[in-house]
């Protein structure tokens, strides 16, 4: 099954980031729905994508969708499954991106329906470097998975991971950018104190960063070997200090999260 027709229920960030990714991809879909119970939401993603159709209106337009995305909010999202269940067709794919309602029960507010998706949306999606990852009801065809991955992947990687690892990830990957965004634009305005230009700031913590990440995963050295590549390390004194901060801050979110 080709995904010609998308719809959003939200039309918040999530929404307008995986927007942005398809058409940076040239890969918006035939016809776009988006409802949202907030005016200001649907007037702000109508404005930024003129040829959806977007309102407040209900699902006025969803029983046409092949894929419909469930942007919204965990204590909203029950509420939001009996909206759509009565313009569900059997073939529309359920994708949703809420943390911690499973799969079973998203199943089962929908009368069983068997195309049901979670997906943990990683912001980089914007511009098609996202990560991911998402987990398929064990009644999804195996045949029409490589249909919903390869749409995603327009967005970035799209890992297949087993459901209950969803909630690891939001932490880690989804919510990832915040933890490093804040030094990363630390170090850029830095550069330009210390007499780079704004394009160079820009390229070279761009670089870093993506160089960084590849000396990770590709350079096949351990942890203790790549952090020994560089001898001077002006942060040293407070690496310690930094760990303990990333233990006593995202533990707490990821036991919310899993509770």
């Amino acid at each position: 099954m080709k995904i010609r027709k998308i719809g959003f229920v939200g039309c918040g960030r999530i929404a307008r980031i995986i927007l942005r990714g398809l058409k940076k991809a040239d890969r918006m879909p035939e016809k776009v729905f988006a409802t949202d119970s907030r005016n200001e939401a649907t007037q702000s993603i109508k404005a930024l994508f003129p040829e959806i159709t977007a309102s407040g209106e209900g699902m006025r337009g969803f029983e046409q969708a092949d894929l419909i995305f469930l942007a919204v909010h965990t204590h909203v999202l029950m509420n939001v499954l009996l909206a759509i269940k009565p313009v569900l067709k059997p073939g529309t794919v359920v994708c949703s991106l809420a943390s911690k309602i499973t799969i079973d029960k998203i199943a089962l507010a929908l009368g069983g329906h068997d195309l049901v998706v979670r997906m943990n949306p990683n912001a980089p999606s914007i511009v098609n470097a996202g990560y991911n990852p998402v987990s398929f009801s064990p009644s999804y065809p195996d045949s029409l998975k490589g249909d919903f991955i390869e749409f995603i992947s327009t967005l970035g990687k799209c890992p297949v991971v087993e459901e209950k690892k969803l909630e690891a990830f939001a932490v880690i990957s989804a919510m990832g950018p915040t933890y490093l965004w804040f030094q990363l634009f630390e170090l850029v305005d830095l550069a330009r104190r210390f007499g780079l230009d704004g394009e160079e700031a820009q390229a070279a913590v761009s670089s870093l960063a993506v160089g960084t990440g590849l000396t990770m995963s590709k350079s096949g050295l351990s942890p203790v070997d790549i952090q020994d590549l560089v001898p001077v390390k002006p942060l040293g004194e407070n690496e310690e200090e930094i760990r303990k901060i990333y233990q006593a801050k995202l533990m707490p979110v990821y036991l919310k999260l899993t509770s």
